[in-house]
C-alpha cells in the first residue's frame, strides 16, 4: 500500500487554545467590533493579499479583527483500494501540546473517490475567524464540486458540498462517490486522524471500512 501526502500549513504564530465557551464566544466576537483592538498592521497585509488572490467558492475580502494567535493547516493526501483510486484532504489546527511541540488536530477530512486516477483538490484554509476554522475549496471529478466549511471550537461544524450539508457533529470524515448522472452518494464516517498520529493509519481504517465496499458496489448499479 502506497500513500502519498502533500502538507501546506499557513505560517502564523500558534499559541495553546483555551476551552471556548458560549461566553467567551460572545466576548470574542464583541471584541473583533471594537477598532481599539483591532489588529491594523494584520489588516493592511490581509488588504494587499487579497487583492492579488482569487479564491473559490467564495471570494475573500479582507476585513478587521482584534488580535489573536491561532494556526491552522491542510494536507492533501491519496491512496487506492484494489484498482479504486480515492483523493482527499484534511482541515484543522496547529495546537501546542502540553511538552511545547507543535500538533495537527485535524477537524475535518474530505475524500473522493476519483475512479482510476488522482483529481486536484483546489483548496484554502484561513484562521482569520479565529478560534473558527473555515476552509473552502473545489474539486472535479464527473463534475465540479464546491465546497466551504466551519467548524468551532465547542465542537460544532457544518461542511457544505454542492448543496449537501454535513453536521460534523456525527462524523467529521466525508466521502463522496460521484456517479455519471450529475448525482452522488456520500458516507460521513466517526473517524478522523487523532492527535499525532500517522496518517497512514487512518488511512488503513478508511480502507477497511465495509461501508466503503457496499458504496461502491451500489454507486455501480
Amino acid at each position: 500500500m502506497k500513500v502519498h501526502f502533500l502538507l501546506f500549513t499557513l505560517l502564523i504564530p500558534i499559541s495553546v487554545i483555551s476551552q471556548y465557551d458560549y461566553d467567551s464566544l460572545s466576548i470574542k466576537a464583541i471584541n473583533n467590533q471594537n477598532p481599539e483592538l483591532w489588529d491594523y498592521g494584520r489588516f493592511e497585509e490581509d488588504k494587499k493579499i487579497a487583492s492579488k488572490y482569487k479564491t473559490e467558492p467564495l471570494s475573500t475580502v479582507a476585513f478587521p479583527l482584534e488580535d489573536y494567535s491561532f494556526g491552522v493547516f491542510s494536507r492533501l493526501f491519496e491512496f487506492k483500494i484494489g484498482p479504486n483510486q480515492f483523493s482527499g484532504i484534511s482541515f484543522g489546527e496547529n495546537k501546542e501540546n502540553k511538552n511545547g511541540e507543535y500538533v495537527k488536530r485535524n477537524y475535518t477530512t474530505l475524500i473522493f473517490f476519483s475512479e482510476d486516477s488522482i483529481i486536484s483538490i483546489a483548496h484554502e484554509v484561513s484562521s482569520r475567524n479565529n478560534p473558527y476554522v473555515t476552509f473552502q475549496g473545489s474539486a472535479k471529478a464527473n463534475t465540479k464540486y464546491d465546497f466551504v466549511g466551519i467548524k468551532s471550537p465547542d465542537n460544532f461544524g457544518f461542511l457544505m458540498i454542492s448543496m449537501k450539508a454535513f453536521d460534523l457533529r456525527f462524523g467529521s470524515t466525508i466521502l463522496i462517490f460521484p456517479r455519471t448522472d450529475n448525482s452522488f452518494f456520500y458516507l460521513q464516517l466517526n473517524d478522523s486522524p487523532k492527535d499525532e498520529e500517522n496518517l497512514e493509519s487512518f488511512v488503513n481504517r478508511i480502507k477497511n471500512s465495509k461501508k466503503i465496499g457496499q458504496m461502491l458496489e451500489l454507486r455501480e448499479e
